[in-house]
């Protein structure tokens, strides 16, 4: 598989687990759960109502990669320029 293929067929991955956390954060702040584990590969990790700025960060680093892997899949990657004086 090349690279831009793996590369577009893992934002829908990315947008699955996006919702499964914002579903998760939701549930929490509405008291229907009590925590929420999740499993990061490496470790596994329980999230309580106390400490849902976790799970918020969590959600963040998935946006972040997300934005990511769509600008390297469509082809409009930001440039950063700096002036050469």
């Amino acid at each position: 598989m090349a690279s831009r293929e793996f590369i577009c067929n893992q934002i829908p991955i990315l947008q699955q687990q996006i919702t499964d956390y914002q579903n998760a954060a939701t549930a929490l702040a509405i008291n229907q759960i009590q925590s929420f584990t999740y499993d990061t590969g490496q470790t596994r990790e329980t999230i309580s109502k106390m400490e849902v700025d976790k799970l918020h960060a969590v959600i963040d680093v998935l946006y972040n990669r997300y934005i990511m892997l769509c600008s390297r899949c469509n082809g409009s990657n930001v440039i950063i320029a700096r002036p050469c004086w």
